[in-house]
């Protein structure tokens, strides 16, 4: 076994002791079982033929036929036992990695998350746990995933002990048992191994295709996709694309058959060749007098049970092989530096605060680009933004704006430059301080499945200040009508009693839970996208209010909030054109005076045509 591939399944297990003690000693005592389970099958019916041959008297006879029963009646039921005691522990241990898995993925930073080599990552760590595998794979005996490696741990150890008792006892036969136990090992591992790196190489090719599958998939049974896939006539399309992905598993499939024929088919000739040879030698052993009856029958059962735990060693042996590379992938996930503050990164920053930045947020040179692109999102901006008051930052699409707040924000690290916070590098300072700093609603804001009041405070508050926020944000009168009021569950298609609002309800709410949380940064992108010209301005007018001892942000394409704003940033191209406030950028006539006419144009047009 591979060192890389032992050590997984050894984390793993160490992973398994630390959630529950209990599961290893089950283990041990499902190992001890294991090794027991055959021998009253071996030794009773032997004595017993012997017994009747020799003439033994029925009680005799009858005590050899109960002593077996009984110790197969007991073997069997702590048997039943421990597979039911281990199975609700596999059980348990599998959700407790699946959940180890999501909280894993939570923490990790907006650019690992958004990587296709890190999400394909993470759908082979899934598959590590959940024994979803490839079209071989299937075909394996039992347990799949985790359960498989606790199960083949099992098989392994016991087959280990129990073939060591079982070939001493064959030892008495010379080499040729020997000779023939060794070939149909070596047909079960030649075809077994071929058809487990098949079956792995079928996984690794299909996992960037299942990950695509599994986007079209959740698109087709997604209620917010309904009415387009239905305006636009894309059934056929997403359908066509899920065949299409398919094709792929099929090809990886078909070309994974021949080692699974081939492994079936060597298993097979060296069952036949077993059955010949065993039979065949222990006959002449009668026939010539070396053997009693009795030993034939023992011997035939010895030699049985030998074969039949060397071929589950080996299964064992590749099955813990198969899945231990699958746990290669899932420890690769799991080892993943989490978001929060990277020390190499940090140690390189050390000294560099700046004291001129106190008091202010201040990008310093900062530059950034999106993996895969060329150009820059921003390129060597630099600027200062009062930690009190509100913020417009402007421009047009692709001038940088959101990606400038998603590096304020942490959720990305620039390429080059320095952000700070109050004097401070923000890459210093711990990520869950710095986040409560900082609130935010965004373009794609969301709204959950859940009760108005969770959506507002997800982890509990006080009834009356939750009512404050929703009329603030211009909502209360909205959750007031509901029957169920703040503990109406939200999305019909989720719970029978949920509530479908509207897109501006639902970004008012968005809003309402910004001010809950009440951070002394605030950050609005795109925030009235959803809201009529009057309900924009009553927010506005709102969050502007509170702006007084806070410092807002307001990303947004309309410049009605510029009004209001004590600053305004002009992006274009990722570098900072312009700054300053409303009346002095109107006298620049530059880029804002431009953005600024064009707009009041298009609206006046529309005032007129309704007019």
């Amino acid at each position: 076994m591979r060192k890389d591939l032992l050590k997984a399944v050894l984390k793993l297990f160490w992973r398994a002791v630390r959630w529950n003690p209990a599961y290893p000693v089950l283990l041990l005592f499902r190992t001890v079982i294991e090794i027991l389970m055959p021998f009253p099958g071996i030794i009773f019916p032997a004595m017993i033929v012997d017994a009747l041959l020799s003439g033994k008297t029925f009680y005799e006879v009858l005590a050899l036929a109960l002593g077996m029963a009984g110790s197969i009646f007991v073997l069997t039921l702590m048997n039943i036992w421990s597979k039911a005691g281990m199975s609700l522990l596999q059980s348990g241990f599998k959700d407790h990695l699946n959940y180890e898995i999501s909280r894993k993925q939570l923490r990790l930073s907006m650019e690992k998350i958004e990587s296709v080599e890190v999400r394909e990552l993470f759908v082979k760590a899934n598959t590590a746990v959940s024994g979803d595998v490839s079209y071989a794979a299937r075909s394996l005996r039992g347990d799949r995933g985790v359960d498989a490696v606790g199960t083949e741990a099992v098989n392994m150890v016991s087959g280990v002990v129990r073939a060591a008792v079982l070939g001493a006892a064959l030892m008495r036969l010379g080499m040729i048992p020997a000779v023939v136990i060794l070939a149909v090992l070596f047909f079960n591992m030649f075809g077994g191994s071929r058809e487990k790196r098949a079956s792995y190489e079928e996984r690794v090719k299909t996992t960037p295709y299942r990950n695509k599958n599994q986007y079209v998939t959740n698109i087709m049974i997604d209620f917010r996709y309904a009415k387009e896939i239905r305006l636009f006539g894309l059934s056929d399309f997403l359908l066509g694309k899920f065949r299409q992905n398919k094709e792929y598993f099929y090809k990886a499939r078909e070309e994974a058959k021949p080692a699974f024929y081939f492994s079936h088919l060597l298993s097979a000739v060296g069952e036949l060749f077993q059955m010949a040879v065993t039979y065949g030698y222990l006959v002449i052993k009668v026939l010539g007098g070396w053997m009693s009856l009795g030993e034939f029958t023992g011997y035939v059962a010895v030699f049985n049970n030998l074969s039949a735990t060397l071929v589950s060693i080996v299964q064992s042996y590749l099955n813990f092989n198969l899945y231990g590379e699958y746990f290669i992938d899932f420890e690769n996930a799991m080892e993943m530096e989490e978001e929060g503050i990277e020390t190499a990164f940090a140690d390189l920053m050390r000294g560099t605060e700046s004291r001129s930045s106190m008091g202010a947020i201040v990008f310093q040179d900062v530059s950034f680009s999106y993996p895969g692109m060329k150009t820059k999102a921003l390129d060597r901006v630099s600027l200062v933004i009062p930690l009190k008051g509100s913020v417009s930052i402007v421009g047009q699409n692709g001038s940088g704006k959101t990606t400038l707040i998603k590096l304020l924000l942490r959720l990305y690290r620039p390429d080059e430059g320095r952000i700070y916070l109050d004097g401070e590098d923000i890459w210093k300072i711990p990520l869950e301080q710095y986040r409560e700093r900082m609130t935010a609603v965004f373009q794609d804001y969301s709204v959950f499945a859940l009760s108005i009041r969770e959506n507002i405070a997800p982890s509990g508050g006080r009834e009356e200040r939750i009512w404050d926020c929703l009329e603030q944000a211009g909502v209360r009168k909205t959750v007031e009508k509901q029957p169920k009021q703040l503990d109406t569950p939200l999305f019909r298609n989720y719970h029978a009693e949920g509530v479908d609002l509207s897109g501006g309800e639902k970004q008012k709410l968005a809003i309402a839970r910004m001010l809950y949380k009440n951070s002394p940064i605030m950050i609005l992108d795109e925030p009235t996208a959803a809201l009529d010209p009057r309900s924009e301005l009553e927010i506005y007018e709102q969050i502007h209010r509170l702006a007084r001892d806070k410092v807002v942000l307001y990303i947004s394409h309309r410049m009605s909030s510029c009004h209001f704003s004590d600053l305004v940033l002009v992006l274009e191209d990722g570098k900072v054109a312009e700054q300053g406030n409303h009346e002095e950028l109107m006298g620049h006539k530059a880029l804002y005076y431009r953005m600024y006419q064009a707009q009041a144009e298009c609206y006046q047009g529309e005032n007129a045509k309704k007019l």
